[in-house]
């Protein structure tokens, strides 16, 4: 299975694993730099969650502050943002 097929399964079987870490965002208002610190450490712990699926699920929640990265976009994304990004 592919990192796609794992973090697809991961989402169905054990969505507790992905939602406590989740749960963190809150749905409307600023979202501090410590939180989001905080979900993409927790996120990028679980195994078989990279950048693209954690930041995936963040534009799920959030899509009025988020993108999602992954190796499709990100040359793009640190041309024109400057940020570094290491997927």
């Amino acid at each position: 299975m592919r990192a796609a097929g794992h973090f697809k399964s991961l989402c169905a079987s054990s969505p507790e694993k992905l939602g406590k870490h989740l749960d963190q965002i809150p749905t409307t208002g600023s979202v501090s730099d410590s939180a989001l610190r905080k979900y993409l450490d927790g996120m990028l712990a679980v195994k078989y969650v990279g950048l693209s699926g954690a930041t995936r699920l963040l534009l799920s929640k959030r899509p009025d502050l988020f993108f999602c990265v992954n190796t499709a976009n990100v040359d793009w994304l640190v041309e024109n943002t400057g940020i570094a990004i290491q997927l």
